[in-house]
């Protein structure tokens, strides 16, 4: 399944390669690129994903970050909680773990 959505994706690329083979000229400031114009199009698209990783960067590393930091103060409080405590005896048997990758409890 995955080889035909590879072929089709490459087969489809060749074919916009072939529609827009026109050489054009881009003028950037000092610089010109001639180029096929497809080779542009792709060009652009691929600054483009790079300028947004670029910006998504800091918040991502932010906030995983501070879910390691909850996470390990989670399992700080978990180790410290005692049994002959009121609070924990009253929510031991109501509350279940939380599985981080599907979001529900065990």
């Amino acid at each position: 399944m995955r080889i035909a959505f590879l072929l089709t994706v490459m087969i489809l690329a060749v074919m916009f390669a072939v529609q827009n083979a026109e050489v054009v000229s881009l003028d950037v400031f000092f610089w010109t690129l001639n180029a096929s114009l497809a080779v542009i199009i792709v060009l652009c698209f691929a600054v483009g994903a790079l300028l947004t990783a670029l910006a998504m960067a800091p918040g991502m590393y932010r906030s995983r970050s501070g879910a390691r930091r909850l996470q390990a103060r989670v399992t700080e409080l978990e180790n410290t909680a005692r049994p002959d405590d009121p609070a924990h005896a009253r929510t031991s048997g109501s509350v279940q773990p939380f599985d981080k990758h599907s979001g529900l409890g065990l």
